[in-house]
């Protein structure tokens, strides 16, 4: 009995240092939450992330909502690419794929980009959609493929946290 005590202690003295060390635990994404006052009226609210596509390339998301005058007039999500490695097709839409569903999210530059690595998409009528508890992929068209992005749930409820205040 005295060693079944003992190997359990120990054992929970592992668990417990693999648990606070993060052995268990996804490697969070990097965020910056941001409020601008862009001009007398107008506020804009961003949270940034950088995450790796499939292939390794880094993406900043950029999740904003804008307010003018105390109301919401956007929530959107900016994706931009490393230049000259990355090019984002204009005017196709975002791709939001769950387990269950997929959204499409349309394509805020459609007419004119600031850069052809950089997308915008509209985001406000699909983030209440979205799940918390699962990953979900975004599919950045590019010229000629996809790069596909994965999402931790934590970075979709922060995102609705945020949209939501």
């Amino acid at each position: 009995m005295k060693i079944f005590a003992k190997f359990s202690l120990i054992l929970i003295l592992c668990f417990s240092f693999l648990v606070g060390f993060g052995a268990f635990s996804s490697q969070p994404a990097a965020a910056l939450l941001e409020k601008t006052y862009e001009t007398p009226g107008q506020v804009l609210y961003k949270s940034r992330h950088s995450l790796r596509d499939r292939s390794g390339n880094p993406w900043q998301l950029i999740f904003f909502k804008r307010y003018k005058e105390s109301e919401l007039t956007s929530v959107n999500l900016r994706v931009v690419g490393f230049p000259d490695v990355v090019e984002v097709a204009h005017p196709q839409p975002l791709k939001i794929i769950t387990t269950r569903s997929e959204f499409i999210a349309e394509d805020m530059f459609a007419k004119e980009s600031p850069a052809p690595n950089v997308g915008q998409y509209d985001l406000q009528e699909i983030l209440p959609q979205l799940p918390t508890t699962e990953p979900i992929r975004l599919l950045i068209p590019g010229q000629g493929n996809e790069y596909p992005v994965r999402l931790p749930p934590s970075l979709v409820l922060e995102w609705q946290n945020l949209a939501d205040f």
